[in-house]
């Protein structure tokens, strides 16, 4: 046994703790403090920043990433690129009656630039819109109207839809714009909603006011989804989800329809093997498309049942409860992921306002959110046109127009903070891990496809923050403009991450309760092992791969789980070993001084190892975390 010669820039004081691995007696001769450096240094990112006063509409610049220093930031986003969440399906909004009324309305050039502005991969390239089966409640026909697809007297036995159209879509401009959409975005993928069926398949014997479907009704109104979909197909409109009903809870002067989550239930049984047998197996279900605090009464029920959930493909939400302060608990939509992890959650209708829908946002995709689809897309000054009896003119838009005016047409400030989303964030993206929000900074982080990482980040106070954003690559510092939506993006060049699922960890410091070795090891920085103690040395944490493996890097995160001042966890000062056997262990590989939210080390070649041991030397205030370990 031998304790090893100091070294120039680190404490010079070594442990009993140390000595004890058991090393072959060579001495190291010279030697350098680890590097942090990466491929990646110098490597471009973008940066795209939308203010709420107007000043910057998605401005673009661009800054370089540097390796991980000591610095620090007002706030500070650890990204793991090599986390896996859910994959993002799709970001747009609605071609409602209304908005579509206005888009046909206006000269020719006009409607191009409004189309590209939308659907045009130069701009704001959205993909997943959502049409109505009939009106909803906003439809550009005459006030008090609605209609639906078979408004004359059928019959629920089969057979009794002699009448059904969607000519009137087709009159309105419907098909045509989405068509158009089509053309401009390939990659436009379309789910549908019913606000009501035909009044006499309800109890009430109208489009408005609720009422109930008849249950001997059911099949006729699966009847009813399967001939919306040949119909639209034949326009050369392939729809690509449905939803069951649009807020079954909900009783409005407006077309609206009620279901209890067991009359639900009970539906989708027919709906799902109607469409199965139809050739129509291929069109998602989405449930629910009501307000968050009906997801344990209609998802949590439904996906109860297997009979149903067999033909469940996703869940919709709806955010208004708590408008304008957005209580409603995003929570729910990880509780059903959970429980039905092939389920997709999908945000079905909600248009968020400014930096705090920004924000509220970045909650929805950090709680498993696949796609996101906005409320109305183009009324005039007036709300208009507009069946009633709600007020357009009290919802902002993507666009307006001067009331009888629509050559005099704008682009309403929500446009440019959507734009931060789906500018960047491509779709078949994979949401992936990122610090928790901090002093008034939401974010949400992302891989695209081509292995580009995004982070948006929401500032919601009313002065600027500085922020650095960390990932295995390097650091970004930047300061954030008050009541600002920035978004970084960059190519990552994180080498290839060994899989951690059978990965075990061990310490030598008891961990506190809930924060044991394997938090460090199971894909998450919200949990985390920490010493639970300050920082002293001869404290180690060790991994065993579970087989002898090539290892070179590793990056250690230490993002603060409950407490902001965790970001200050990270090792002062720390040696690095290796084994095969967990008795013999290498010289040490590496040494060095952690760095705030993560800490990257270079082992400086490759070695074959199936044990690492990392060992602190020195000693701080601050307990040693480790929210997640990287070893590629």
């Amino acid at each position: 046994m031998r304790s090893f010669p100091s070294r120039q820039g680190r404490p010079t004081r070594w442990f009993g703790a140390i000595a004890a691995l058991a090393f072959t007696t060579t001495v190291l001769s010279g030697g350098t403090v680890t590097s942090t450096a990466t491929a990646a240094d110098g490597m471009e990112v973008r940066v795209t920043t939308t203010t709420e006063d107007g000043t910057h509409q998605l401005r673009s610049s661009s800054t370089t990433m540097t390796p991980l220093t000591d610095a620090t930031a007002d706030v500070s986003i650890a990204v793991d690129p090599t986390s896996e969440r859910q994959q993002i399906t799709g970001f747009g909004g609605s071609l409602d009656s209304s908005s579509v009324a206005n888009i046909v309305g206006l000269a020719p050039e006009h409607r191009k630039a409004v189309m590209d502005l939308m659907f045009s991969p130069e701009h704001n390239a959205y993909n997943l819109m959502r049409l109505s089966f009939g009106c909803s409640d906003f439809c550009a026909s005459p006030k008090g109207t609605f209609y639906t697809y078979h408004d004359q007297p059928g019959s629920c036995a089969p057979g009794g839809l002699p009448q059904f159209s969607i000519q009137r879509d087709i009159d309105a401009g419907i098909v045509g714009v989405a068509r158009e959409a089509k053309r401009i975005n390939p990659d436009v993928r379309f789910f549908a909603s019913l606000w009501s069926p035909p009044a006499w398949m309800k109890t009430n014997n109208d489009l408005n006011n609720g009422g109930y479907v008849k249950p001997e009704c059911y099949q006729a109104l699966a009847t009813y989804y399967r001939l919306s979909l040949e119909a639209y197909g034949r326009e050369g409109i392939a729809i690509d989800a449905i939803t069951t009903q649009n807020e079954p809870t909900v009783v409005m002067p407006y077309p609206t329809t009620q279901w209890t989550w067991s009359q639900q239930r009970d539906f989708i049984k027919i709906l799902g093997a109607d469409l199965d047998s139809h050739g129509f197996g291929n069109v998602e279900l989405w449930i629910q498309d009501d307000n968050l605090l009906r997801t344990r009464e209609f998802a949590g029920q439904i996906l109860a049942d297997p009979g149903a959930a067999r033909y469940v493909d996703g869940v919709g939400y709806h955010d208004y409860e708590g408008d304008p302060g957005y209580t409603g608990s995003l929570g729910l939509v990880s509780e059903v992921l959970a429980n039905h992890p092939d389920v997709t959650q999908h945000l079905t209708e909600r248009s968020y306002y400014g930096v705090n829908g920004a924000a509220r946002l970045a909650d929805a995709y950090r709680n498993g959110i696949s796609s996101y689809s906005y409320w109305l897309t183009f009324l005039d000054s007036k709300g208009e046109p507009n069946a009633g009896p709600l007020d357009g003119a009290k919802y902002p838009q993507q666009f307006g127009a001067e009331n009888g005016n629509l050559r005099n047409w704008w682009v309403n400030p929500d446009y440019f903070f959507y734009g931060q989303w789906s500018r960047h964030v491509a779709l078949g993206a994979t949401a992936i891990d990122s610090s928790p929000h901090h002093d008034f900074v939401y974010n949400a982080a992302f891989r695209n496809p081509d292995g580009g990482l995004v982070v948006v980040a929401a500032n919601t106070a009313d002065s600027p923050r500085s922020i650095r954003v960390v990932s295995p690559s390097g650091q970004i510092t930047a300061t954030l403009p008050s009541r600002s939506v920035t978004t970084f993006s960059w190519q990552d060049q994180t080498p290839t991450a060994h899989e951690r699922a059978t990965w075990n960890g061990s310490a030598s410091a008891a961990p506190l309760t809930g924060q044991a070795a394997g938090a460090a090891l199971d894909g998450r920085l919200a949990t985390r092992w920490s010493t639970g103690q300050a920082q002293r040395p001869g404290q180690t944490y060790q991994i065993d791969l579970g087989s002898t493996q090539p290892v070179k890097n590793l990056s250690l995160f230490t993002v603060p789980v409950d407490d902001p001042g965790g970001v200050a966890d990270h090792p002062r000062w720390y040696e690095v070993y290796t084994s095969n056997d967990a008795q013999n262990w290498s010289p040490p590989l590496a040494w060095g001084r952690g760095t705030p939210d993560l800490t990257n080390i270079d082992l400086g070649s490759v070695h074959q190892a199936r044990y690492i041991r990392i060992v602190q030397t020195s000693e701080a205030n601050h307990w040693w975390s480790i929210s997640e370990i990287v070893v590629s």
